[in-house]
């Protein structure tokens, strides 16, 4: 597994909003996400939605793929197999903590 993307991000105290992560997919078959935040409290284990999307002709930005993803979890996500697609990172609408988003290929 070869890292591709880690961000780190923060979110403000008004609620999370979706991060589009800032990386094109080009026929990937799977990848592999981690979100770690050192602040959670321990009951929490829900992260958020990792959503693929594309541009669609004729439709426009559409969501492909919506996959739950836990923290300190190494999760493997099956992708749609577009020409090319991209990543956003919807958290739980709770998580105002610095979160740490790592998106590895899988070969």
């Amino acid at each position: 597994m070869g890292l591709i993307y880690r961000g780190e991000t923060r979110f403000d105290l008004k609620g999370a909003i979706p991060v589009k992560l800032p990386l094109i997919l080009y026929e990937q078959e799977q990848v592999a996400c981690l979100v770690q935040c050192s602040q959670k409290p321990r009951t929490w284990s829900r992260a958020g939605l990792l959503e693929q999307f594309a541009f669609v002709d004729g439709v426009g930005f559409t969501t492909l793929r919506k996959v739950p993803i836990n923290f300190d979890e190494n999760q493997l996500i099956d992708l749609d197999s577009k020409p090319q697609s991209f990543l956003r990172f919807a958290p739980v609408k709770w998580l105002v903590y610095r979160t740490n988003i790592s998106i590895f290929e899988v070969e």
